[in-house]
């Protein structure tokens, strides 16, 4: 009967470790007493499997087993093992890095029984942020929107949404709406065109051209093209369908009670107030959270991310831009077809977001990392994965998604309330 070694007895050593560019070299050298074991216990876990003829299932010996196994299975097993226990010698002995799982092997050589082995190990680590210069940052910014102006919106959004239409015949004027339908695929022997209103003057659809569609009649056809800076032409073609006025009812009891809101016009009024002041404090936050990263990246943007993490965030970034063309009714095909760029050309162009995003969250992770007070407690994340879930229907969401992205909801705003209490902000007069 075989002797069972202890790896608890032995010590893996971790030989070299170098770093560049976040990623680390580390070599982590294990005895040969230690290989052995780990060969041990991976022969251990396949045994159960063995079928050899003469015996049964699972009573195979050792030294006979060892003939049947899959040596590229067993060899598997034993580095998926060792690569574990490299990981914990890495956590134990370099608390200073954050490491990105999983890491990649630096060596084409298999470990052998009775012999001593170093695995090689790539492994990439995310950026630490130095926030040593916080406390002397003053970011001055400027508020345009002041709490009655938030409160006149929320008041006039009630109005709008009750609003009527009267047609126009006399000559159409900025402020009034255009209804009209259009397609981006017009070069197509049968265009599909989707219907939309615009307020005219606001250029809702290309910019400088509603003073141009005020001149059309309804039912008149006209493309119009439109070249952004540093991009392709967009053109589209529109169908005017007619010219309208919107009318706003008035703020009075009678609306209300039509809308069945069982308040008074100063208890309505009061509610919006509320409503207002914490709108208008979210809005001076993002104010906030804008100037500072803009100047924050001034100086310290890391340009040079860890293949694991661009690569994520260039998936993300590509995401978007494809969930924002299926908004103007294109596919992504389409829209190399249209622009002629091709998917490389395309990713280089994105790249920039992609860095933007990346170096905002690594901000958050630096903050959470050195200030572990602000990891959200379990009865936090359950409250708002309970507000979260009350929205919906039950068993139409996935409770153990919510909650995670309900956790890291969390963890996003206090560590961006943390970064807050640091920087000074000056208002502009």
């Amino acid at each position: 009967m075989g002797i069972t070694l202890s790896l608890r007895r032995m010590k893996v050593e971790l030989k070299e470790f170098k770093t560049e560019n976040y990623q680390a070299q580390a070599d982590v050298f294990f005895t040969k007493d230690e290989v052995n074991e780990y060969f041990q216990n991976a022969y251990r876990s396949f045994l159960p499997l063995v079928q050899v003829p003469g015996f049964r299932k699972g009573k195979v010996p050792m030294d006979i087993a060892k003939q049947y196994l899959n040596q590229e299975k067993l060899l598997e097993e034993v580095i998926e093992k060792m690569v574990y226990k490299s990981i914990d010698i890495l956590n134990q002995n370099k608390t200073e890095h954050d490491f990105i799982y999983p890491p990649s092997l630096n060596s084409e050589i298999w470990p052998v029984e009775n012999e001593e082995y170093t695995i090689k190990m790539l492994v990439d680590f995310f950026p630490e942020i130095d926030f040593t210069s916080l406390d002397s940052l003053n970011i001055p910014i400027e508020v345009p929107k002041s709490k009655n102006d938030i409160e006149k919106e929320l008041i006039n959004s009630l109005l709008d949404a009750n609003a009527s239409f009267k047609e126009i015949e006399d000559q159409a004027q900025m402020g009034h709406y255009a209804f009209l339908e259009y397609s981006y695929n017009f070069e197509s022997e049968h265009p599909k065109f989707y219907p939309t209103m615009i307020e005219l003057g606001k250029n809702q659809i290309l910019p400088d051209i509603d003073q141009e569609i005020m001149q059309m009649k309804p039912g008149d056809e006209k493309t119009f093209t439109h070249t952004p800076p540093d991009q392709d032409p967009i053109s589209i073609k529109i169908r005017l369908t007619g010219i309208k006025e919107k009318l706003l009812p008035s703020l009075e009891q009678t609306l209300l009670d039509n809308l069945n809101i069982n308040k008074s016009i100063d208890e309505y009024k009061a509610e919006v107030s509320e409503q207002a002041e914490k709108s208008y404090n979210d809005y001076v936050k993002d104010v906030k959270w804008g100037a500072f990263f803009e100047e924050w990246f001034k100086d310290h943007t890391i340009e040079q991310l860890p293949s694991s993490i661009l690569d994520h965030y260039m998936d993300q970034t590509l995401n978007i831009f494809e969930q924002d063309l299926s908004e103007s009714k294109l596919s992504l095909e389409e829209f190399y077809a249209k622009s002629g760029k091709t998917e490389e050309e395309l990713m280089e162009q994105l790249k920039p977001k992609a860095v933007s995003r990346a170096n905002v969250d690594l901000i958050i992770r630096s903050i959470l990392r050195q200030n572990p007070e602000l990891t959200p407690k379990e009865n936090e994340v359950d409250e708002e994965t309970q507000q979260y879930l009350g929205k919906y229907k039950d068993g139409a969401l996935d409770k153990k998604k919510v909650r995670e992205y309900c956790d890291s909801l969390i963890r996003r705003k206090n560590a961006l309330n943390w970064l807050m209490s640091k920087v000074s902000f000056t208002e502009k007069k």
